[in-house]
């Protein structure tokens, strides 16, 4: 293919494709191109937008902690987009890495002792994740608590509704001449 005819270079460019450039190939119609410099011209026309562009540090600076995202889902999201960059600098990593948080306790925690470098940063990060993670269930488990309390309290007055029979009527007769229990022996005796 080096050296040799621009024909024999038409030829075997359409081997060389896949995918999106394979339809697009077999979609031109037959004797519209007549050059390989014109087929190099078309086909980047068409198919630039496919091509995978190299991300740059400055990606990095667009990259933020999203308000309802995690602090690990964050960390996450930012280290697999740090690892498409080619000749990362640690201390430009840091500092976007850094900016982009947006949980306030942490923020206010890093403001307080800053980190030194990134290891240092994702430590801290993963601190704060943990503690975020045992707040979590702490306020899951007293709510599921609260819940068991209000349970066995409604079963508590259900159970006293139902074995409190002082107000159910009987069928026996019920004397009305009853001696009060706070009357003396001597009232007693004289109503006899």
């Amino acid at each position: 293919m080096y050296g040799g005819s621009k024909i024999v270079s038409c030829r075997a460019f359409s081997a060389s494709l896949k995918d999106a450039a394979t339809s697009w190939f077999s979609c031109l119609r037959l004797s519209s191109i007549t050059n390989f410099l014109e087929l190099c011209k078309s086909f980047i026309t068409h198919l630039q937008s496919s091509i995978k562009h190299k991300k740059k540090t400055i990606n990095l600076l667009s990259i933020k902690q999203k308000p309802d995202e995690s602090i690990r889902a964050f960390v996450s999201r930012f280290n697999k987009e740090s690892l498409d960059i080619k000749d990362l600098d640690e201390a430009m990593t840091h500092m976007t890495m850094s900016n982009g948080l947006w949980d306030m306790e942490l923020i206010k925690d890093l403001a307080r002792k800053s980190t030194k470098n990134m290891a240092d940063l994702l430590e801290r990060c993963n601190e704060f994740a943990n503690m975020v993670a045992v707040l979590q269930a702490q306020k899951a488990s007293e709510g599921k608590n609260v819940k068991k309390r209000s349970a066995v309290d409604d079963r508590k007055e259900d159970k006293r509704i139902k074995t409190d029979h002082r107000h159910e009527k009987t069928d026996r007769p019920q004397s009305l001449n009853y001696t009060p229990l706070n009357t003396s022996h001597k009232e007693i005796l004289m109503q006899i």
